[in-house]
């Protein structure tokens, strides 16, 4: 089952943003429930994480592509935000 719809503009840097806020909210990678949340594989929407890898140990997050698929889009539309919202007072008001 995927969650987004195949269709919708994949951005490179989602895959790295993913495995941060993944890595932020420590979720561990040895967790059963969890473990589907994670790639074993390492996919093209995993590029950006591999070339900020420093040497051949992975440290980063290589989430699965479902998950990409769903934080990758709610991270463009924050920045369209900020970009449009940036500048202004009590900016966490308009998140409620």
């Amino acid at each position: 089952m995927e969650i987004m719809d195949s269709s919708v503009e994949w951005n490179p840097s989602n895959g790295y943003v993913t495995g941060y806020i993944w890595d932020r909210l420590k979720i561990d990678s040895n967790c059963e429930s969890c473990a589907r949340l994670f790639s074993l594989v390492v996919t093209g929407k995993h590029l950006f994480v591999t070339f900020k890898e420093h040497d051949e140990e992975k440290r980063l997050k290589y989430t699965s592509d479902d998950l990409i698929n769903l934080i990758g889009p709610l991270d463009e539309k924050l920045y369209a935000f900020l970009e449009q919202h940036g500048t202004e007072d009590q900016l966490e008001v308009k998140f409620k």
